[in-house]
């Protein structure tokens, strides 16, 4: 069977900030370009997966219609007012979590059968000591890297999920997603009470396969360190 990679991308990214920080040192034409590397990396490292791309702003047709002629299915969910709120908003992960949601439901109309479900996050990419085998776990593969470690929270520039766990990952973004609509209505900051995408997702996902090493690189969007794990 088939793997199907989900890059997450926001090229055009919202004026406002997030809770910790800027949302993006770098200009929408750099991050088009950091995503192409993404694309590029897949097709080198996993060739015969189908890249499922959704981008959550509005672009030019130039870099849309490049996009399209790389990846199998393009998808932008930037039209959704739910779907934008979430990703525009002061909580880093929520806007993922909302994209990787969007993708899997437009799934359900793809006549195709995937062993695995592989999301990277756009502008990362996968570097040479990436190895497949790794990930093609039988159970939810997650990443503990050597800073998330310390923090007792997981590298989510790359999820792996086999596709009988696929349900589950489904509820666990939809619990998510409310508590975070919970959250922003509420309108009450609190970094104590903050929904941690990073640790809430393996977290309620349970039974998981812990890897230390993921073979993912990229320079982190709020600060400038070139982070790999």
């Amino acid at each position: 069977m088939t793997v199907a990679c989900i890059i997450t991308s926001v090229i055009n990214t919202s004026s406002s900030s997030y809770f910790y920080g800027p949302r993006s040192l770098f200009t929408s034409e750099e991050r088009f370009n950091q995503s192409l590397n993404t694309i590029k990396t897949i097709r080198s490292f996993i060739p015969d997966s189908d890249i499922l791309y959704i981008e959550g702003s509005i672009i030019c047709d130039e870099w849309e219609n490049t996009i399209k002629g790389l990846v199998t299915h393009y998808i932008n969910n930037s039209d959704n007012v739910l779907s934008k709120n979430l990703i525009d908003c002061n909580l880093k992960g929520a806007g993922e979590a909302i994209q990787i949601l969007d993708t899997l439901n437009y799934m359900q109309n793809i006549s195709k059968d995937y062993s695995h479900i592989i999301k990277i996050s756009g502008r990362y990419f996968l570097n040479d000591s990436f190895d497949l085998t790794k990930i093609l776990h039988n159970k939810p593969t997650f990443c503990k890297g050597k800073y998330t470690h310390e923090y007792d929270l997981f590298s989510t520039v790359l999820i792996s999920i086999p596709i009988n766990y696929i349900n589950k990952f489904m509820n666990v973004l939809n619990d998510f997603i409310t508590i975070c609509n919970t959250y922003i209505s509420s309108k009450n900051f609190n970094v104590n009470t903050l929904p941690f995408y990073e640790k809430y997702i393996p977290k309620k996902m349970e039974d998981i396969n812990i890897i230390h090493h993921c073979g993912v690189s990229g320079f982190i969007a709020s600060y400038p360190e070139f982070y790999s794990c």
